[in-house]
């Protein structure tokens, strides 16, 4: 089974828009003070059994700022 190694979301890039929190809120968590998603506290736990969830959440962000390291790939889109 595939796991998430690592996950970025490009603070310069995101729109704040909270697509990729909807999609993986166990990981993702947008309640920050700049609006920015960050990767919540003890989300590692999660990295291999929300694979897909993470996946979804890299793809429906509108900018593209968040890029996911699966195994021995990078995944940005």
């Amino acid at each position: 089974m595939a796991r998430v190694l690592s996950i970025y979301i490009d603070p310069n890039t995101c729109t704040c828009s909270q697509a990729c929190v909807v999609e993986c809120p166990e990981v993702l968590d947008g309640d920050t003070q700049d609006g920015v998603p960050r990767i919540r506290e003890g989300a590692e736990e999660y990295f291999e059994s929300h694979v897909e969830q993470l996946k979804m959440a890299a793809y429906v962000c509108p900018v593209e700022a968040v890029a996911l390291q699966i195994e021995d790939e990078v995944t940005k889109f």
